[in-house]
């Protein structure tokens, strides 16, 4: 921490988005923490590291999140993710073509009682060479969620709609002979969920 309204570290990681190391170099990273003012925050990343499989190429990501409190009801944030990357190369040693997808997120927040919650979020996504979902292809989803605390347990239920400029989306139908999928630009998700908090400090 170098005060209390800037703070930064940094860490090691032995891969991204896997559970199992898939080769045998270490990602280091670095985060900022600062609050500019008591309305603002700001959370800065940086992670790199040679987690491209079969390569020795390096991976970067650059992140960075922004939260404004206008007051005790109403939030905002704001979030944009970068990475840069390196396909497959035919060739031993030499490094691949160069690959990037980036992505955006924004939600509002509103408590409009003690006892709910309302929140909409948007984010796109942009993977403009198709490495990341295996389509090059603009994703878009819009949700729109709501909260209901009660005691330890929260009650909750969202709507969240999914489009994209290429179809990418499997829809199942029945057909003669069974389920038949087929590719559709679109998809709807309807949840609804309960959590429960554990406020009990084990010492």
């Amino acid at each position: 921490m170098i005060n209390d309204k800037a703070t930064i570290a940094g860490y090691v990681v032995n891969g991204w988005n896997n559970v199992h190391e898939n080769n045998t170099a270490k990602s280091v990273g670095f985060m900022g923490n600062f609050k500019p003012h008591k309305k603002v925050g700001l959370i800065t990343n940086l992670l790199w590291g040679k987690e491209v499989s079969g390569s020795d190429d390096a991976r970067t990501l650059l992140d960075g999140i922004l939260t404004f409190n206008l007051n005790e009801k109403v939030s905002f944030m704001a979030n944009y993710d970068y990475v840069q990357d390196r396909g497959l190369s035919s060739f031993t040693g030499v490094s691949g073509p160069r690959l990037f997808w980036q992505g955006v997120a924004g939600y509002i927040k509103v408590k409009p009682v003690e006892q709910m919650g309302l929140s909409a979020r948007y984010e796109w996504f942009g993977d403009h060479n198709g490495f990341a979902t295996g389509a090059a292809q603009d994703l878009q989803s819009y949700t729109g969620t709501v909260t209901v605390p009660w005691s330890d347990l929260t009650f909750w239920g969202e709507f969240r709609r999914d489009t994209s400029d290429v179809a990418s989306f499997t829809k199942w139908t029945q057909g003669v002979f069974g389920p038949v999928a087929s590719s559709v630009k679109s998809q709807n998700t309807v949840t609804l969920g309960v959590t429960y908090a554990f406020t009990k400090m084990v010492k």
